[in-house]
């Protein structure tokens, strides 16, 4: 089963690590390989960028291409290999021939994992925002409640106030005109 970059993304990371140390050395040759090992590397991402090697894929090679013809013989090599098994084997070829370059993998390891812990505490602060935000919000609107009916009882109570003053003062009336 062929897994994707969304499902494996510090695979995805480290081939693409391992390819701009890869290539970014070229021309330089501060790292050092064997001619077979730069023709197999070179196979490797081949295989991720173009899948299996298909002369439909590529334009014909000069008669006296040498370079060419090996490359091309290590990517048929390779054919029916699938683009993650070529990304991790590329990757462990750079991590095996460079051992500096195991360096900038920790860091880069570092660096996601200081990303993930970060990430993570800013979403668990989100989730107290947000729950600290819904207590609120009930307590307020328990307390709106609250005052309803308290506000609901004194018009209660104000009322039959009101009531029990104007029949006393109806009777008054009622008394002091039949007198």
């Amino acid at each position: 089963m062929s897994m994707s970059c969304l499902e494996d993304p510090s695979l995805c990371a480290i081939y693409r690590e391992a390819l701009r140390f890869f290539k970014g050395d070229e021309g330089r040759r501060r790292l050092e390989c064997s001619y077979e090992d730069q023709v197999r590397l070179v196979a490797y991402t081949q295989q991720v960028v173009h899948g299996s090697f298909s002369p439909e894929k590529v334009s014909p090679l000069g008669t006296l291409d040498v370079i060419g013809k090996d490359r091309r013989n290590a990517w048929k090599k390779l054919s029916g290999m699938k683009k993650e098994e070529a990304m991790k084997k590329f990757s462990d070829s750079i991590l095996e021939l460079f051992p500096e370059f195991k360096t900038l993998i920790s860091e880069l390891i570092d660096k996601q994992k200081n990303e993930t812990s970060t990430t993570t505490e800013n979403e668990e602060k989100e989730e107290l925002k947000a729950e600290e935000a819904e207590k609120k919000a009930h307590e307020e609107a328990q307390q709106c409640r609250e005052r309803q009916l308290q506000e609901d009882q004194r018009r209660q109570i104000q009322d039959a106030l009101n009531k029990q003053t104007f029949f006393s003062i109806q009777g008054l009336c009622r008394a002091t005109i039949s007198k």
